[in-house]
């Protein structure tokens, strides 16, 4: 004979007493939620400001929660109502004593509006007065800007970092150093210096990885057969100087450059086609120079009018300008010398732009 048997949760029709009261002993089974972390498996981080997420480390470390909310929706009647009434009086008791709604200003017993003191009948110290214990009226001081300033400073501080182990020990090392006598503040003269030399050197670590002439011809910016064009007034004396020159090479740590003599401002016809031939008996000057404050300086000395006291200092890479072969024409060898008489004193180039502003570009 068969025995039927209807499940019913864990216990089925047909069982025995005993089976039933061994199951009802067994411990339910249930079932994590998926989204429920496993106190087991979170890993807590110990800092210098104690363990990550405590007390502690909310209130001291710069990687705290309170650096990034609004301290006004910690603190506030809401939360203050939280509290236990021991801990508000506790919390109360910090407060200045004016937040107390019966508070009256008194005057100590030594003031002169007092009269005539004995001196010998009242103690030479003030008395102490004793203070009921409060509860503060938290829309009294919750409100007052002083407070909501307070605030604002302890953020400041907690994101700054002057409230972690660490500053506050550098703190205590400096202070113990200055009662000592063993440290002191930086003076101001030597921190200026300080920092003079730091910018300094930025500045001239900028300027190096800036491109010189020689490396402008490395990367193409400045090629053979451009002409360097310079122009300069000076109007204190009076006097426009202009100059060509042509670009031969790289030379070492700069560039090889013809220009002509004297006060005379372009070059000869021969010198400004494809292929340069020097024409007999043109004075020409061939300089290595590194860089464009050297080579304003040749040309003002070949010039001969400006003395060098004269001379006020500029940024001399302004005052050059790159002419460079048309595209079209520069691989066509000599064929557009004929046509030269239309094409100006430069031959059938175009301007490219200042040294000064080739240099940034690339």
């Amino acid at each position: 004979m068969s025995t039927s048997r209807t499940l019913v949760g864990d216990v089925s029709e047909g069982d025995t007493e005993d089976e039933i009261n061994t199951l009802s002993r067994r411990p339910l089974k249930r079932k994590k939620h998926s989204n429920m972390p496993d106190s087991s498996h979170v890993k807590v981080v110990a800092t210098a400001q104690g363990k990550t997420g405590s007390l502690e480390w909310m209130l001291s470390s710069d990687k705290s929660p309170l650096c990034s909310v609004s301290l006004k929706k910690v603190i506030n009647e809401v939360t203050w109502v939280c509290l236990s009434e021991e801990d508000r009086k506790i919390l109360s008791s910090l407060l200045p004593p004016t937040i107390n709604p019966g508070y009256k200003p008194a005057l100590p017993w030594y003031h002169p509006s007092k009269g005539t003191v004995d001196v010998d009948a009242q103690s030479i110290e003030p008395q102490p007065e004793t203070a009921d214990v409060f509860e503060a009226d938290t829309g009294l001081f919750m409100n007052l800007p002083s407070f909501e300033s307070a605030l604002v400073t302890f953020q400041d501080q907690l994101y700054s970092g002057w409230l972690t182990t660490k500053h506050r020990n550098d703190v205590e090392k400096f202070s113990n150093g200055i009662n000592s006598g063993k440290a002191h503040a930086p003076w101001k003269d030597e921190a200026w210096e300080i920092e003079q030399r730091r910018e300094d050197e930025e500045g001239r670590r900028k300027r190096d990885d800036r491109p010189n002439l020689a490396k402008m011809h490395q990367l193409n910016i400045i090629r053979s057969s451009d002409i360097l064009n310079y122009r300069r007034h000076f109007p204190e004396q009076g006097v426009f100087i202009e100059k060509d020159l042509l670009v031969e090479g790289r030379w070492t740590q700069g560039l090889s450059v013809i220009t002509p003599g004297g006060q005379e401002s372009g070059l000869p016809l021969g010198m400004i086609m494809s292929n340069p031939v020097p024409p007999p008996g043109t004075p020409l000057q061939q300089m290595h120079i590194q860089s464009p404050e050297e080579l304003e300086q040749a040309i003002l000395d070949i010039d001969g009018r400006i003395p060098r006291e004269n001379r006020r200092k500029v940024d001399s890479w302004k005052r050059f300008s790159l002419w460079r072969l048309l595209p079209e024409l520069q691989s066509a060898g000599d064929s557009w010398d004929m046509g030269f008489g239309t094409m100006g004193v430069r031959g059938p180039r175009e301007k490219r732009g200042t040294l000064f502003y080739l240099r940034g570009a690339f």
